[in-house]
């Protein structure tokens, strides 16, 4: 049904900031006793996120090109 409310999408988006935002404060305190430099810290917690962000994007626009190609090539799951 179109018209029932889904919350999904927001429960997903929650929930990543929640693990952003622990992620942040966690390289804030590694930054503060010396166990990673700033320019780690900012690479490795944004430098994931982009990563999880540009394959989020690419499943997004690719993932009917594979379903549409198992259908065309007769494969079946």
């Amino acid at each position: 049904n179109p018209r029932r409310a889904s919350n999904w999408n927001m429960l997903l988006a929650l929930l990543a900031f929640i693990i952003y935002y622990n992620l942040i404060n966690l390289s804030n305190a590694w930054v503060t006793s010396n166990k990673l430099t700033m320019g780690e810290s900012l690479f490795a917690v944004h430098g994931f996120a982009l990563f999880i962000a540009l394959i989020m994007l690419w499943w997004r626009d690719h993932a009917t090109s594979f379903g549409s190609w198992q259908r065309s090539t007769g494969r079946q799951s």
